[in-house]
């Protein structure tokens, strides 16, 4: 009777333990899928937050390039052209890291440019060596030109303006494509901006306007004239 007991006892000590191992092994396991997920959500959100800068490195690099159009500077070298309208530009799939750095993140982005309306698309591109799956972002911004004409008026005089023949004046906008072609002047889209101007205020003798010429604008003297 003794004996039956004793080995009672060992077979429930066995079941107990081998119970223990499992719920260990059980518990680890758990542990271990929650750090790999909780691991591989943060390098997610890390990725996804670094497609977005890299994104907006891609604008700052368009932006550049609309600032070297007024500097002088040749724009857009290595840009294409998007099919056959040479004003939209793209550039495509440019690494961020400089040739050579070697990082287990690739990051690269691709810009499309349009001249005529100022709008920037840029999508940056996140890769993981140890994903399949890249992380993508795109921005668009609507660029504002901050410039303004330094000139006043078409024509602009100290004395008297003599405007005559068959002569016209008008305006354009290059900025704008209603008011203009691929930033050139066209005469479909003239504008009504041709002011002639003279500070002259002699009411007899400050604006001549003869001839078959067509203003398309104001006759603007000093005062008095």
């Amino acid at each position: 009777m003794k004996t039956g007991l004793k080995w009672q006892t060992r077979g429930q000590a066995l079941v107990g333990g081998v119970i223990l191992v499992f719920l260990g092994t059980a518990i680890t396991a758990g542990a271990l899928v929650y750090v790999m997920h909780t691991h591989r959500s943060t390098r997610t959100h890390r990725s996804w937050v670094n497609a977005l800068h890299v994104a907006e490195a891609g604008v700052e690099v368009a932006i550049n390039e609309f600032y070297k159009e007024v500097s002088g500077v040749p724009p857009w070298i290595g840009w294409s052209n998007v099919t056959a309208n040479p004003r939209i530009k793209a550039f495509v799939n440019k690494p961020l890291l400089p040739t050579g750095v070697v990082s287990e993140t690739n990051r690269f982005y691709s810009v499309i440019a349009n001249l005529d309306t100022f709008t920037v698309t840029s999508t940056g591109t996140v890769t993981l060596a140890q994903f399949t799956n890249g992380m993508q972002r795109t921005l668009q911004v609507k660029l504002q030109p901050d410039y303004t004409s330094p000139f006043s008026a078409a024509l602009l005089a100290k004395s008297y303006v003599k405007h005559g023949g068959n002569a016209s004046v008008d305006s354009f906008d290059s900025s704008d494509p209603n008011k203009s072609t691929n930033g050139q002047y066209d005469p479909l889209k003239r504008q009504v901006n041709g002011d002639i101007v003279t500070v002259s205020s002699d009411p007899e003798a400050a604006i001549f306007a003869t001839g078959s010429g067509v203003l398309y604008g104001d006759l603007i003297a000093g005062i008095g004239g």
